[in-house]
């Protein structure tokens, strides 16, 4: 598949939606993993946009 075929903004929006379902299962006792997993989410959703 081509980039230009691909569904660019279905991802943006279903990455932080599928990503957001592993939050209660990640064993963290401080927040500080899910915090993490937060940012690396967010920083994929901005390097999808930057392809688009």
């Amino acid at each position: 598949m081509m980039a230009d075929q691909f569904p660019w903004l279905t991802a943006i929006i279903l990455l932080p939606l599928v990503a957001s379902f592993l939050i209660p299962v990640l064993p963290d006792k401080d927040g500080k993993l899910v915090r993490w997993y937060a940012l690396g989410v967010a920083i994929a959703v901005v390097k999808f946009e930057e392809v688009r």
